[in-house]
């Protein structure tokens, strides 16, 4: 038995697209507007979204980018952090939009 348990989370795809989701209608954007910026396949990111895919760690940092989100506050966010899900949520204005 371990000495320093690992702190476990169950994170299904639906929640990854879920916040993802939210993330993207924090910044009013379509997604084709958003993997274009993040450089995915936008029936890949609507994928994500409807939980129908898993999303890859790098493109979940590049989404992140894209909703001018730190990376470590979106996987908080997945994790079910309360602090980060309002974050992930804010309306916020893009840089250049």
């Amino acid at each position: 038995m371990s000495r320093y348990p690992q702190r476990t989370y169950e994170i299904t795809d639906e929640t990854v697209g879920e916040v993802l989701n939210s993330a993207r209608l924090g910044v009013s954007l379509s997604v084709r507007d958003v993997a274009k910026i993040a450089d995915i396949d936008y029936r890949v990111l609507s994928r994500i979204e409807r939980g129908d895919r898993p999303c890859r760690v790098a493109e979940m940092v590049e989404l992140a980018r894209a909703y001018d989100i730190k990376p470590e506050v979106m996987l908080l966010a997945i994790c079910g952090q309360k602090k980060a899900k309002a974050e992930v949520k804010r309306k916020r204005m893009l840089k250049g939009t």
